[in-house]
């Protein structure tokens, strides 16, 4: 148990949330950190070799889907 304590505390790699970078950048968590880990996006990775989101260009949006749209069923196609 104390090994697995030490682990914790010790880490080759920094790992800390870091609420002054929410606050400087004025963005959620989420912008640079994708769902459900500490992994880094696109965004985060321009922050970390920068140190600011000044001169980001997020990816444009794919378009949304339309009410009269549908999404494609794989299932319904018939095979050959």
């Amino acid at each position: 148990m104390a090994v697995l304590a030490a682990g914790f505390l010790w880490s080759p790699t920094p790992s800390a949330a870091r609420p002054d970078y929410t606050r400087r950048t004025k963005q959620d968590c989420r912008y640079c950190h994708p769902p459900g880990g500490w992994f880094l996006n696109d965004a985060g990775k321009y922050f970390e070799k920068n140190r600011s989101l000044n001169g980001y260009k997020p990816p444009a949006e794919p378009p949304k889907q339309t009410a009269d749209q549908k999404p494609a069923n794989p299932d319904n196609q018939k095979s050959k």
